[in-house]
């Protein structure tokens, strides 16, 4: 009796639950990707120039090299010597958007990985940011007075390839879940709007309120053109 209530308030508001859909609908396009992106990696190789160094504090102080490192591969200085290197037609902003480094677990290796809606210049920006960022070091190393045993050593270890396929586009599952949300949110607005209206409409509304059943019902029929009620 419930359910069929239920799908009866739903059918009375299908209006407002279409909408709803809809409106979710259109979120989900708007927040959702429809260029064609391409992604490059890269990745550089960060050790240890003293091959004694097998010590435990000597793997957790270059564990947190790697780590910083990898935190500093994003920035406006190494996308500015990776523009120029590069020639891409880019600004300093869009580059570190584009950008993103992660250490590859378990190893010393760094994967930086440039995002663009161009394929080639996302392969030029991912090797000018690894070259860009190696000069970086060096010289942030020289200017520190640092001597050289004392810093770790980075190379490249993969130069990036030209991407062959864009990357999925996040639209079918943005238009999924907004579809779900905008069904969701429209279904409690309709069962709060049921809920806080406590008017009597027709003999289901009666029993549902009153809690008794109902024997029987009266019918009536306006007069044609004559007023709702009348008085003798």
């Amino acid at each position: 009796m419930e359910l069929r209530r239920y799908l009866h308030v739903l059918r009375q508001r299908l209006v407002l639950v279409v909408l709803s859909v809809v409106a979710g609908v259109a979120g989900g396009y708007l927040v959702s990707h429809t260029t064609p992106q391409y992604r490059a990696e890269t990745s550089i190789y960060v050790g240890s120039r003293d091959q004694n160094a097998v010590s435990s504090d000597d793997i957790i102080q270059l564990d947190r090299i790697i780590a910083t490192y990898a935190a500093m591969v994003p920035s406006s200085p190494v996308a500015q010597g990776a523009i120029q290197a590069s020639r891409a037609p880019r600004s300093v902003g869009q580059v570190t958007g584009e950008t993103s480094a992660v250490v590859v677990p378990n190893t010393n290796l760094i994967a930086i990985t440039v995002t663009d809606v161009d394929p080639a210049v996302a392969q030029s920006l991912a090797n000018g940011v690894a070259a860009s960022f190696i000069a970086q070091v060096q010289d942030l190393a020289a200017s520190s007075g640092a001597a050289a045993s004392a810093s770790p050593s980075v190379s490249v270890f993969q130069q990036a390839s030209l991407p062959g396929a864009a990357l999925p586009t996040t639209l079918k599952r943005n238009l999924a879940i907004g579809a779900l949300f905008g069904l969701i949110v429209s279904i409690g607005a309709v069962l709060l709007i049921d809920y806080l209206d406590i008017s009597i409409k027709n003999a289901e509304d009666l029993e549902y309120h009153s809690g008794l059943p109902v024997l029987g019902t009266i019918p009536f029929r306006r007069p044609r053109g004559g007023p709702l009620a009348v008085s003798s």
